[in-house]
């Protein structure tokens, strides 16, 4: 894909919105009748629980299930319990007798017993002891820089379990056929039995749920200029980006001013069934100018370099720069709002002019990456990319075949 860098960029506020809001919503989740809209279901002598629910809602932050390693992930969890205050439960019929009657009143105050989340994570497992009580959302430590070895993320496996406990008074009331011997005669009726006393109802609940954690760094190729000399004027500078962080916006700067800038997703919230936010994206950059791009959106296969993935990037953008010392930087925002910082400086000099055999002939302002005698014989004009799939293929070579320049995010 190439993306010409354009005027305006986009952060990632939707990421920050949604952190906020789970956050501010986390205890309320905890022991609420219904706090996930669950069906309800009738109660029966046995189980008495109309809702039963503990899951695993989000982690915090996240981007359709992504999050980082740089932003201490928490996980947003809930239970919920629905009771009756009371319920009378028809008993069957023993010896043709009339049907009893089972009926549960005062229940005790519904507890969520031995819970606990667990998670696997780049290999290892760690389980951590919850209840209402514990800090909310439950974070999770996740160990910061481990790169995933099989694709572009570390899988990270959530699990939830519990048990919901509940105490009720019970009146029982049974009829029951019963025979003496009356003058000589068997004599068989029914006759009514009462119990009465209390019962522990007791429900085993579980949940599982999959994300992904961003990890390791992104890195830059300068395209064009290669090297770190350029000409005076307007030039087209293109440079590779192989993201491993998947970047909100991207911008470039030279000697402090903003030269382009560019914002690559389009962020919007969406509701979750347990009233948590949810932040969903679409690849969309968004500028003044053309963006080509892969017919498939974001569907183009990662590149491996050395046995980590990267997804590729390839940006396009005028530079207009006078000549002497050009102080650049290169900064790359995540999802999360985490920055990466790729500087370089370059020396800027005078187009030349060019003289064969006395001939004098004037020397247009090309492109940095051809030589004075080369641009000579060539005609002005612009050169236009002939494909997203052609320029991808030339990263990914000219990745292999030159150092990649890479910093820690900050």
């Amino acid at each position: 894909m190439v993306l010409l860098l354009a005027a305006t960029a986009r952060g990632a506020q939707e990421v920050e919105e949604a952190s906020q809001h789970n956050r501010m919503i986390a205890e309320s989740l905890l022991g609420a009748s219904n706090a996930c809209r669950q069906e309800a279901r009738l109660p029966t002598a046995d189980d008495p629980f109309e809702i039963a629910d503990l899951r695993v809602v989000a982690i915090i932050p996240s981007v359709q299930n992504i999050t980082s390693d740089l932003e201490s992930p928490a996980v947003l969890w809930s239970w919920s319990a629905k009771i009756p205050q009371s319920a009378s439960f028809q008993l069957s019929s023993q010896g043709g007798c009339l049907p009893g009657a089972y009926e549960i009143y005062l229940p005790s105050s519904v507890e969520l017993k031995d819970a606990s989340i667990s998670y696997f994570y780049a290999g290892k497992r760690l389980e951590l002891p919850v209840s209402s009580q514990n800090p909310v959302p439950l974070g999770l430590p996740v160990l910061n820089g481990n790169s995933s070895k099989e694709g572009l993320y570390e899988k990270l496996e959530v699990n939830a379990s519990g048990k919901l406990s509940v105490r009720y008074q019970y009146r029982k009331m049974e009829y029951r056929q019963e025979c003496s011997s009356q003058g000589g005669m068997e004599v068989c009726g029914c006759k009514q039995h009462v119990e009465f006393g209390s019962r522990q109802y007791s429900k085993q609940l579980h949940d599982r749920k999959a994300f992904w954690v961003q990890t390791g760094n992104n890195s830059i190729l300068w395209i064009s200029p290669p090297l770190k000399k350029r000409m005076a004027g307007s030039q087209k500078a293109e440079i590779g980006l192989f993201a491993r962080r998947l970047p909100a916006s991207i911008s470039f700067h030279a000697n402090g001013n903003l030269v382009a800038e560019a914002g690559l997703y389009q962020f919007r919230l969406s509701e979750g069934m347990c009233g948590e936010k949810i932040v969903l994206c679409q690849y969309s950059p968004k500028g003044t100018v053309a963006v080509s791009k892969s017919e498939s959106e974001m569907d183009v296969a990662p590149l491996v370099l050395d046995n980590l993935e990267y997804l590729p990037f390839g940006l396009e953008f005028g530079w207009e720069s006078a000549p002497g010392l050009s102080r650049t930087v290169v900064v790359v925002e995540d999802w999360f709002g985490k920055r990466q910082e790729f500087p370089r400086d370059f020396s800027v000099r005078e187009p030349s002019r060019f003289e064969p055999e006395g001939e004098l002939m004037a020397i247009r302002q090309g492109s940095d990456t051809e030589s004075p005698a080369a641009a000579a014989g060539r005609q002005k004009a612009e050169l236009k990319q002939e494909s997203s799939i052609a320029w991808l293929a030339f990263l990914a070579a000219a990745a292999l075949a030159i150092p990649l320049i890479g910093r820690k995010a900050q």
